[in-house]
């Protein structure tokens, strides 16, 4: 029961962090930045296609959470009479409701020897705290003073112990620290667990869940301060931007235009690609000024003449303003695909919300009655 009161609580705080992030990713849905594989700048996306990411990853962990406590509420321990029965006629069901539980775990052995609801917990954090790591490592970089993408009020930020020029994001680093021990506390757990006897033990019921506390704290505490920087992070719009205008990332558009719209292999189009934009590396031309004629030479060298493709074209291919709209299939970077991932992401969310809300008012209404029950007078009313 305590186990399920912090579950609870824990979340409702996950549910504030999905609002959060739904909000900040509608507003940045056409603020570009460079996308990165392979730690190179790849290709141009949003601010907002990122976020939805993450909230997308934390939905991912709620769908988890919410499972893990309906299974928890379909199994009260109680009465299990040590291992194998109650030899009283108590009403196993009835106590199971009393406490808000929707039913009794239904065999004695498993209810007093099984601690699944517990590792169930661990993997759920377990899950959340890997990808959350990946995210803050991102964002780690992006606040660096290489990148400059992200920006954090004074209070949020620690300056060095004798770099006083310097502006550390210590709770980046505390958030992707404290996904570590989120991963510990799980194998924790099933060590704690393993090769034991199928039976009551304190190894078991006491040892192997003695973190359970510390790993309910530890979660709180990572999506506090999760909440606490998507409610004041900044991004700085024109340093992305320049990035984006600095690299050569039409590459992939200017590919799929002339096997599209040229007729040229794919394969041999990258190939023609990745040439003109070597040349013009080499040549110490800028993005935003790649000449129609080196690409009709670069072409040509391949066996392939008079492009339709023209100077205008060429200057919208490598324009990172216009290559969120060039993306047309589901789930992608266009503002109207971020759009409609938050959108759909709401309503899944909605179920899940539905099937939390029911517990959470069974168990409401259970306490409740607790709270007025008087020993002795148990049928007072009748």
């Amino acid at each position: 029961m305590y186990a399920r009161d912090s579950w609870i609580s824990l979340i409702q705080k996950f549910q504030k962090l999905l609002i959060e992030l739904w909000a900040l990713a509608s507003k940045y849905k056409r603020t570009i930045m460079p996308g990165y594989t392979h730690f190179q700048t790849a290709q141009v996306m949003s601010v907002g296609f990122y976020l939805t990411a993450i909230s997308r990853h934390i939905q991912k962990t709620l769908e988890k959470m919410v499972l893990c406590l309906e299974s928890i509420n379909e199994s009260c321990p109680l009465g299990s009479g040590a291992m194998s029965g109650q030899e009283y006629p108590w009403d196993l069901e009835m106590m199971a409701n009393d406490l808000g539980f929707d039913s009794f775990g239904g065999h004695a052995l498993v209810c007093v020897a099984s601690r699944d609801w517990i590792l169930e917990i661990g993997e759920s954090l377990a899950f959340f705290g890997v990808n959350m790591s990946r995210f803050m490592t991102d964002m780690m970089n992006w606040g660096s003073s290489e990148y400059q993408f992200l920006h954090f009020p004074d209070e949020l930020v620690g300056i060095s112990s004798s770099m006083p020029q310097k502006r550390n994001l210590p709770i980046l680093e505390r958030i992707r620290g404290k996904t570590s021990h989120l991963i510990s506390y799980y194998q924790d757990f099933m060590l704690g667990q393993r090769n034991t006897p199928f039976s009551n033990l304190v190894e078991v019921s006491k040892e192997s869940s003695s973190n359970l506390p510390r790993l309910f704290q530890t979660a709180n505490d990572i999506a506090d301060l999760l909440l606490l920087i998507f409610e004041n992070i900044d991004f700085n719009i024109n340093k992305m931007k320049k990035r984006c205008e600095e690299d050569y990332l039409g590459g992939f558009t200017l590919a799929n235009y002339l096997s599209a719209k040229e007729g040229i292999p794919y394969r041999k189009a990258q190939v023609i690609s990745g040439e003109f934009i070597t040349l013009a590396i080499n040549e110490g031309i800028a993005p935003k000024k790649l000449p129609i004629l080196l690409l009709s030479q670069v072409c040509e060298r391949y066996g392939y003449k008079q492009l339709q493709i023209n100077q205008a074209t060429l200057v919208d291919i490598f324009d990172p303003e216009k290559a969120l709209f060039v993306k047309i299939t589901a789930g992608s970077v266009h503002p109207e695909e971020v759009n409609e991932i938050i959108e759909c992401q709401k309503r899944q969310n909605e179920e899940f919300i539905r099937r939390f809300n029911r517990i959470t008012e069974k168990v409401t209404e259970a306490k409740q009655r607790l709270n007025k029950w008087v020993p002795g007078k148990e049928n007072v009313n009748d």
